[in-house]
C-alpha cells in the first residue's frame, strides 16, 4: 500500500469526515431505499482503534479506484435481509437458494454502488468513476496505528453495515477540507488605485488670519480691506479631511478659478 499520510485524526477532522460520509449516505438512500426505511450513520473511527476493541475486520467486497483509493464492505453485512428491504418483499422463513441469491445480488449491487460514491465523493459523477471489485481483503498496513484508514458504521432499519475507507481516500477528503477553509479565509487584495478611484475627500485652504477690534467690526463695510498675518509671497496651507494630511502651496488662477500649486508636503504621515 503506497500511503503518504501518517495521520492522527483529531476531533475537528473526524467531525468533518462524519458530515461528509453522512451526506453521501443520505443521497444514496434517496435513490435506493424505500420510503419507509431509515438510514443512520453510527460511527466513524480510525481502523486501528476499532481493531483493538472489536477484533480483526474482514472484507466481503473490495471496491478499487485509482492511486490507492479503495474501500471495503465488511463481512458482517447481511445481504439477504437487506435485499428484502430493497425489493420490499417479505423474508421467507426458509429461503431457497435461488431467492436467497437474487436478494443478495440486489443488496450487493446497491452496496458496491455506495462504495463507489465513497471513493468519488458527492462532488463528482460517480457513474463515471473507473473502478473494479475483488474479493480480496484490504492491505494489512491499513490497520496499523495512525495509518489514516477509517471504518464507518451505519444502520438501515435493524441491519448494520460497515466500510473500511483507504488512507489515500481519507487524505483526499482532508485536503479538500483544508483547501476549502483556506479559500474562505483568503483575502482579496485590491490595488490602492482601484480602491481609491471613486473616493473623494474635502480640502480646505488657509491663507492667513487677522485680528479685528470690535469697534472696527462694527463699522466694517463693502470695500474695506482686512490685512492678514501672511505676506503675499508666503505659502498658504491646504488641509484634507483625512487625518494627518496637509500641504503648503501658492495661490493662483487656473482656468479662471482659484487654485493652489503644491510646493511642500507637510503631512504627519509623510514624516
Amino acid at each position: 500500500m503506497n500511503y503518504k499520510p501518517y495521520r492522527l485524526i483529531g476531533v475537528r477532522l473526524k467531525d468533518k469526515l462524519f458530515q461528509t460520509f453522512d451526506s453521501m449516505l443520505s443521497n444514496w438512500s434517496l435513490e435506493w431505499l424505500p420510503d419507509n426505511s431509515h438510514i443512520k450513520l453510527l460511527s466513524l473511527e480510525p481502523l486501528s482503534e476499532y481493531h483493538k476493541t472489536h477484533g480483526q475486520v474482514e472484507s466481503l467486497k473490495m471496491i478499487n479506484w485509482l492511486d490507492d483509493n479503495w474501500c471495503c464492505l465488511t463481512t458482517n453485512s447481511k445481504l439477504y435481509e437487506f435485499g428484502t428491504i430493497l425489493t420490499e418483499l417479505p423474508q421467507e422463513d426458509t429461503p431457497n437458494s435461488i431467492s436467497s441469491e437474487i436478494f443478495s445480488d440486489v443488496a450487493l449491487q446497491s452496496l458496491v454502488e455506495l462504495g463507489q460514491r465513497f471513493l468519488s465523493g458527492n462532488s463528482k459523477s460517480y457513474e463515471n468513476v473507473p473502478f473494479f471489485t475483488t474479493d480480496n481483503n484490504f492491505p494489512q498496513d491499513a490497520d496499523r496505528f495512525a495509518s489514516g484508514a477509517v471504518i464507518i458504521r451505519f444502520q438501515i432499519d435493524e441491519l448494520k453495515f460497515s466500510y473500511v475507507i483507504s488512507p489515500a481516500t481519507v487524505e483526499r477528503y482532508i485536503k479538500e477540507e483544508i483547501l476549502e477553509v483556506q479559500s474562505k479565509c483568503s483575502v482579496n487584495l485590491t490595488s490602492l488605485q482601484e480602491a481609491t478611484k471613486k473616493q473623494s475627500v474635502k480640502a480646505s485652504v488657509y491663507i492667513g488670519t487677522a485680528e479685528i477690534k470690535l469697534e472696527e467690526l462694527a463699522t466694517i463695510s463693502v470695500g474695506d480691506v482686512v490685512t492678514l498675518d501672511k505676506k503675499y509671497n508666503e505659502h498658504a496651507q491646504i488641509k484634507f479631511d483625512t487625518n494627518g494630511y496637509s500641504c503648503n502651496g501658492f495661490i493662483g488662477l487656473i482656468n479662471g478659478s482659484l487654485g493652489i500649486r503644491i510646493t511642500r508636503d507637510t503631512s504627519v504621515i509623510s514624516k
